[in-house]
């Protein structure tokens, strides 16, 4: 259970970092193109596309982060509602019902990733596949955290996760 907790962690810590880094680029892009359209009264053709493209990557790693950090509203609320036998209910189905929903959307996103590289984006010309493979990256972060989850539950082991600041903090 310790190394699954540290791959758990590793996922986590490596999905923050690529969303820093695509959260970093989407900012950069947009104020280039704010200076380029209101200094220079021109503007940047791709800008629209790749911010499109960040953005979607951004929601889907987001989506993998707020459940590391139990962040997601409905969830919490339900769980706060019910006694503590209900919590621990709670605490197995709901992992549960998200693992076959993230499963679903796996498998079907598998199914239309390949037709996704024909397609390509008009200003870019890339293939639109790689907007599409947030959604297949996205759901294996989650069903790794939620298989987590769920062992953890199922086991009664209650190991906590670092939060993602102490991830990034430096050993000493």
């Amino acid at each position: 259970m310790e190394r699954f907790r540290r791959i758990v962690e590793a996922s986590v810590f490596i999905t923050c970092l690529a969303a820093v880094i695509v959260g970093s680029l989407l900012t950069l892009i947009l104020f280039l193109e704010v200076i380029c359209r209101y200094v220079f009264n021109n503007s940047l053709v791709v800008v629209e596309e790749l911010a499109r493209v960040l953005l979607i990557w951004l929601g889907f790693l987001g989506a993998s982060i707020a459940y590391h950090d139990k962040a997601h509203v409905g969830i919490d609320f339900l769980r706060n509602r019910v006694s503590e036998n209900g919590k621990r209910i709670l605490d197995i189905l709901v992992p549960v019902f998200m693992i076959l929903f993230c499963s679903v959307v796996l498998y079907q996103s598998c199914k239309v990733l390949p037709n996704q590289l024909s397609q390509k984006l008009p200003t870019m010309q890339i293939p639109i596949f790689w907007a599409y493979l947030s959604i297949p990256v996205s759901m294996v972060l989650l069903l790794v955290q939620l298989s987590y989850s769920l062992i953890s539950a199922m086991l009664g082991v209650q190991i906590p996760l670092k939060t993602i600041p102490d991830m990034f903090r430096k050993k000493r």
